[in-house]
Formats: structure tokens, sequence, C-alpha cells
């Protein structure tokens, strides 16, 4: 199998709103540019790749099903994330397989190898 970057976010979608202040509020509210790199503890995987105004995509870990994307605005870069539900996270983790060109059980490889 191919070196694949799991944080690549160049194949996904930026969304119209940040997805944490929709989860919080309701609606966007976020202002702000604050993007420092994080790990698996929860919170955004490191900087994002991809944005547009105040809207970044950022990966995060699961936690169970591998890695997933996700549009967050720069002050909720800086928050923890909520944990995400078991469906709710292996169908967004199959969504950033798609977004990479790669299928569940490579993700499930590269999670096992420490890569993802």
């Amino acid at each position: 199998m191919a070196l694949v970057d799991v944080d690549d976010t160049t194949g996904c979608p930026v969304l119209g709103e940040c997805e944490l202040c929709i989860r919080l509020w309701g609606s966007r509210r976020g202002q702000g540019l604050v993007l420092p790199g994080r790990g698996r503890d929860g919170r955004c995987r490191g900087a994002p790749r991809r944005h547009e105004g105040d809207l970044y995509v950022v990966t995060a870990d699961s936690g169970m099903a591998g890695v997933l994307c996700l549009t967050l605005c720069g002050e909720c870069c800086t928050r923890p994330l909520p944990a995400f539900g078991v469906l709710d996270a292996v169908t967004r983790v199959l969504e950033h397989c798609e977004h990479l060109g790669i299928d569940v059980d490579q993700m499930a490889v590269l999670a096992e190898s420490g890569r993802a």
C-alpha cells in the first residue's frame, strides 16, 4: 500500500458553517485564527491545510474508527472536540476515507501501524 497522509485535507470539502458551533450553539459563532497543533487527546490533530474565510478543514482521531475530517472556525480549532457517537464516527471516517481515495481497511492498517 502506498503511503497515505491521513491528515491530508485537499480532497475534503469546506462546509458552509463550523460544525462545532452548530453542535454547541446551533449556529456559527466562533471568530479568530489561533491554530495550535494537537495530538490524539480529543483535539484537532494539527494545523489545517485548507480554509475559506474563517473556516478550516481539520482532522481528528475518532478514538475508535480512525481519522475523520471536519470544518471548524478559528476559535473552535482551539477547543476540545466533543466525543463522537459510534455511528457518527464510523460514518465520518468512511467519508474521510473517500476523500483520501482509500478504503476503511486501509485506514485500519494505517491506524494499526501508528500512521493514523
